[in-house]
């Protein structure tokens, strides 16, 4: 289930990546891209933090 609401709360930042949670990188991402990355992911898991405790992941 977590993948699958990690996968829409990256989709609603504007970030693509397969439902599985894989991402592509490729060579022209910079150290901004990197930084919104990490901030969504970062935003992520604050966010759903008891449903993550909850599960024990």
């Amino acid at each position: 289930m977590q993948g699958g609401l990690f996968f829409l709360d990256m989709l609603e930042t504007g970030i693509y990546l397969a439902r599985r949670g894989m991402v592509a990188l490729s060579l022209p991402v910079d150290a901004a891209d990197i930084e919104r990355f990490t901030g969504a992911v970062a935003e992520f898991a604050l966010a759903r933090a008891p449903l993550l405790r909850q599960t024990g992941r």
